[in-house]
C-alpha cells in the first residue's frame, strides 16, 4: 500500500494505525503487516501478498455476488471469525466492504482496517475511502462500534447471496435514508430458507 505524505496525512497518526494493525495481526484472516516505512514523501505499508485479488474481484467474476450459496457462507464464516479477532484485540475495522477484505485462494483475509482515519478528517479522501452501501445508520453520525461492522458483514452476505445491496437508491442522500429509516429488501425466494 503506498499513501503521498501530503497535507492530509499525519504521520503520528499513520504510525499509531499501523502499530494497531501490526498488534491486531496473527490471525488467518487477517492480513499481516509487516511494518511501515516512509519514503520520498510517501508512506509504504508492507503487508503480506494475497495473490487472489479482492473479494469485489471475486464477486464481479460471477455476476456479483457468490458462485453457490454455500461459498457465499463459507466466505463469511472467515470474515466474521477475522472480524471475532480484531473486535478481540479492541479494534473496530470502521470500513469493512469487499474492496479491503483480500483472498489468498478462496480465504478472506481483512486488511486495510484504520487506514482511512490516517487521512484527516476534514479531507474529501475520507469521504471517497468510505462506501455508504456498507455503512451503517449510527455510522453518518460518525458513531463507530463493533456493531458497526457486524452490520457491514451483514451487507457483505446479502450482496454474495443476492448480487445486490439491501438499500438502493439513486443519490448518497436517498441511501442515507433509506439505510437510517427501512428495513433491508427481503433475500429473494430462491436463498434457501434457513439461509434467510
Amino acid at each position: 500500500f503506498l499513501f503521498n505524505l501530503g497535507d492530509e496525512i499525519n504521520l503520528k497518526s499513520a504510525e499509531a494505525e499501523i502499530d494497531t494493525w501490526i498488534e491486531a495481526s496473527g490471525h488467518p484472516n487477517v492480513m499481516s503487516v509487516l511494518d511501515m516505512l516512509v519514503h520520498n514523501d510517501h508512506i509504504i505499508i508492507a503487508s503480506e501478498y494475497a495473490e487472489g485479488g479482492s473479494l469485489k474481484k471475486w464477486l464481479s467474476q460471477t455476476d456479483g455476488r457468490a458462485p453457490s450459496h454455500e461459498k457465499a457462507l463459507e466466505m463469511m464464516t472467515g470474515i466474521l471469525s477475522g472480524i471475532e479477532h480484531l473486535h478481540s484485540r479492541n479494534v473496530v475495522h470502521r470500513d469493512l466492504k469487499p474492496d479491503n477484505i483480500l483472498l489468498q485462494g478462496n480465504f478472506p483475509r481483512i486488511t486495510d482496517f484504520g487506514i482511512s482515519r490516517i487521512i484527516s478528517a476534514g479531507s474529501m479522501s475520507t469521504v471517497a475511502m468510505c462506501s455508504p452501501f456498507y455503512m451503517s445508520p449510527e455510522s453518518f453520525d460518525g458513531s463507530k462500534s463493533t456493531q458497526t461492522d457486524i452490520w457491514s458483514a451483514g451487507v457483505i452476505l446479502y450482496e454474495m447471496l443476492t448480487g445486490e445491496h439491501p438499500y438502493r437508491s439513486e443519490t448518497i442522500f436517498g441511501l442515507v435514508s433509506a439505510i437510517r429509516q427501512n428495513i433491508p429488501k427481503p433475500l429473494p425466494d430462491n436463498i434457501p430458507p434457513g439461509i434467510r
